[in-house]
């Protein structure tokens, strides 16, 4: 059961807590540019394998130095590792995979359907009866990703490689369900190492499976690729998913649930910004009604269920 909150942070972990959920806001939404920046000349599973398993390495060792990892029971380690397949290889290994054809931005407000996902699973699994706001949030959605994926002369948009986008956010959303009600005995920094490093290894699995290891040649890859790879495994990685884990444990889970819809912001704008990305007026108005759904989404189901949770 999820742990309620009963007063925000104060002193300096309100720094820290701060700090952590103005990472996962901003740094987080640099991550669509680097990944296309990346598979444009690594291959995707590739690519993500090994920004995982670096920086599950690098998680480690801060969890070992700061954290002092006591014995984690066998129930959690499944869990952690089941959770961290369904994140990292179903939802960022199938997001890299579609930012091979599809835009940043456009991956972008794919993904932020997360919370969509959250509220659909929890649905069918409890049984349970939306109410009109949360019914009009998913109407709304699945319209905007209507409009992204319809047929657009300006720029047509790969209907495979969205629907891996969607995919990935429906994975996530599994994943980060599947540990929510964990009470975990493992501090934030290692719970991440474990999860990351599951996922890195089933990344490496279907990169070596699809041949992807085989046939890459690192003397190919640009400088520019590296930097991308880099800036995935460090300020995207370590920083950003430890800061995820972190936040879920001193800030309300609704507020958390909303960084893809910043995210969403800083990926459209760096995308134009950086890579000459179109901003039509279906990209426009799309990603507008998909962000505004799943903001009703996150605003009106969530406490309401934390509240009956409370209870």
């Amino acid at each position: 059961m999820e742990r309620i909150r009963s007063e925000p942070p104060r002193g300096r972990a309100a720094i820290l807590a701060f700090g952590a959920l103005a990472a996962i806001y901003l740094v987080w939404g640099t991550a669509f540019l680097a990944i296309r920046v990346g598979v444009q000349e690594i291959p995707p599973f590739l690519m993500g394998a090994m920004r995982f398993l670096v920086a599950a390495g690098i998680l480690a060792l801060i969890a070992a130095r700061f954290e002092h990892p006591k014995r984690i029971p066998i129930r959690q380690w499944r869990t952690y590792c089941l959770a961290g397949v369904a994140m990292f290889l179903g939802g960022n290994g199938l997001v890299s995979y579609g930012e091979v054809h599809v835009p940043s931005g456009i991956a972008a407000i794919l993904n932020s359907t997360i919370p969509l996902w959250m509220v659909l699973v929890e649905i069918a699994r409890r049984r349970l009866h939306p109410s009109w706001g949360v019914a009009a949030g998913i109407g709304g959605g699945v319209l905007g990703v209507a409009i992204l994926v319809g047929p657009s002369p300006a720029e047509p948009l790969d209907l495979v490689a969205a629907a891996a986008i969607l995919l990935a956010a429906a994975s996530w959303a599994v994943g980060s369900l599947w540990v929510r009600d964990d009470d975990p005995k493992a501090g934030p920094l290692t719970v991440a190492a474990v999860q990351m490093g599951a996922g890195g290894l089933a990344l490496l699995l279907v990169a070596t499976l699809t041949g992807e290891v085989t046939s890459f040649d690192p003397g190919t890859v640009s400088f520019g690729a590296w930097v991308s790879l880099a800036w995935l495994i460090l300020p995207a990685g370590v920083v950003t998913y430890g800061s995820y884990t972190y936040s879920l444990r001193v800030w309300p889970a609704h507020l958390v649930a909303t960084y893809p819809y910043v995210n969403s912001v800083v990926a459209v704008g760096l995308g134009a910004l950086l890579l000459s990305e179109p901003l039509t007026l279906s990209t426009l108005s799309g990603s507008a009604l998909v962000l505004a759904s799943a903001a009703v989404i996150a605003f009106r189901a969530v406490p309401r269920r934390r509240a009956a949770m409370a209870q």
